[in-house]
């Protein structure tokens, strides 16, 4: 984040007086998972990830309004505040089907996968759902060359 700060004692109004400080977004995330293949032909796999942003935001000293709106990552009323994620949570289960395999003409292969993920942001409008929630599918048919 790049925030507007008081230049050398001056005070900041507008684009008279002021400097700027870059701020980090500090971020966690993982990914973690394992694959079972319980005969030659199929192979299942379970995984899950997270990721989690915390709020960095600070008070708008360029604008000249006298309660300063936020502006940053996460910060309540600030403008974009409502698509800055605070976490995002993500399962899938896939399904690996091996029609037929030949060392010299390649493998035919179903892939299945279904995702659920969930999103919550660091600000919600009133009345609007506090997180949102999606379920995805991907089904695939492959050739796969030897």
């Amino acid at each position: 984040m790049v925030a507007p700060v008081n230049a050398g004692g001056a005070t900041c109004a507008g684009a008279a007086g002021c400097d700027v400080a870059l701020s980090l977004v500090h971020v966690t995330n993982g990914t973690g998972g394992f694959e079972w293949q319980p005969v030659a032909k199929s192979q299942f796999g379970f995984y899950y990830g997270g990721f989690y942003a915390q709020r960095n935001f600070f008070p708008d000293l360029t604008n000249p309004a006298v309660v300063k709106p936020n502006i940053g990552f996460g910060g309540p009323g600030a403008a974009n505040s409502t698509t800055n994620n605070r976490a995002i949570q993500q399962g899938t289960i896939d399904w690996n089907q091996t029609f037929w395999r030949n060392p010299q003409y390649g493998a035919l292969v179903l892939i299945t996968q279904v995702s659920y993920l969930t999103r919550a942001p660091w600000f919600v409008a009133a009345g609007a759902p506090k997180n949102a929630h999606l379920t995805m599918g991907f089904v695939s048919l492959r050739y796969v060359l030897p």
